[in-house]
């Protein structure tokens, strides 16, 4: 797969959530808006991570068999 190809794929995704994520936004007023912000930027994060975490796992038992 080309570089670019993924790198525009990454875009998309990133772009259709900070999209969801302004439409959740605009329904709260400004003060309790940075606190939601942090608190779904933290969650996020802890997503990706657990998904790092589970693709670590799975090259870790492939490199067992071998």
């Amino acid at each position: 797969m080309p570089i670019g190809y993924s790198y525009n794929f990454g875009k998309i995704i990133i772009g259709h959530y900070f999209d969801v994520f302004n439409r959740v936004l605009y329904f709260f007023p400004e003060e309790i808006n940075d606190t939601i912000a942090a608190v779904l930027w933290v969650m996020s994060f802890g997503v990706i991570g657990i998904g790092i975490e589970k693709i670590i796992q799975r090259l870790d038992q492939r490199n067992d068999f071998n």
